[in-house]
């Protein structure tokens, strides 16, 4: 019996190996930091009918981007459980109301990765010029206090700005997006583009109330953490 469960050991190995061929051996991250608004996160808000803590319009946290991301890092590296925190404080979420709580943490703890999923908040006529001016300044202070750390931005949901047809964003949300990839690249990070789901009427009109129902679904929740760690292995963090 122990005979035939050595070859069967000898024969089976080989198999085990090319099973956890796809993953890498070694894990790039040991922390991520979340900065971002409601799509990253929102706390229970029964007045508009949302009672639960995930990025809106998840209908659990499980199913948001953040912990969708963090899944797949599992899933494509030899990573255990990866730290990370989520950064939503201050104001209703516009990019000046993140500046401050995000150095702090900075300070306090060392990163491997940053994800900057901002900008919704912050859109007014003729201000996507000194839109991207803050953008690429924050994320200037954010490689100051950590030089090293990788940086992912995720680009704007702006649903009403786009439609099914076009597939892309016009206007006034074609310029904010256009300052966030250019203000992201040329602080050699990573964009993340959503504006062609953004019109899909699949990918949203989860919850009770039109505020909720703007928010991307579970759907586009999962697309965007595709994305996020299809760009994430661009960075070639070490």
């Amino acid at each position: 019996m122990r005979k035939q469960w050595f070859l069967l050991s000898f024969w089976l190995f080989p198999f085990f190996c090319l099973a956890d061929a796809s993953k890498q051996s070694i894990c790039p991250v040991h922390s991520v930091l979340f900065v971002g608004d409601s799509i990253t996160r929102h706390g229970e808000q029964p007045s508009i009918g949302w009672l639960h803590t995930a990025g809106m319009a998840a209908s659990t946290s499980e199913k948001d981007y953040v912990h969708l991301f963090l899944d797949d890092l599992t899933d494509n590296y030899s990573c255990g459980p990866v730290d990370f925190d989520i950064n939503t404080a201050g104001g209703a979420g516009a990019l000046n109301d993140r500046v401050d709580s995000t150095i702090a943490l900075l300070k306090k703890k060392k990163y491997s990765l940053v994800v900057v999923q901002l900008g919704e908040h912050d859109v007014t006529p003729n201000g996507a010029a000194d839109f991207r001016a803050r953008y690429k300044n924050f994320l200037r202070l954010i490689k100051s206090e950590q030089a090293s750390i990788g940086i992912a931005c995720i680009g704007l949901w702006m649903p009403y700005r786009s439609s099914e047809e076009n597939k892309k964003y016009t206007g006034i949300a074609a310029d904010y997006t256009d300052a966030i990839s250019s203000a992201c690249r040329e602080s050699n990070g990573v964009y993340v583009d959503v504006s062609d789901i953004a019109g899909d009427l699949s990918k949203r009109g989860s919850g009770e109330s039109n505020g909720v129902k703007w928010h991307p679904n579970d759907q586009a929740h999962k697309i965007y953490a595709q994305r996020l760690m299809r760009s994430f292995k661009q960075l070639n963090i070490k």
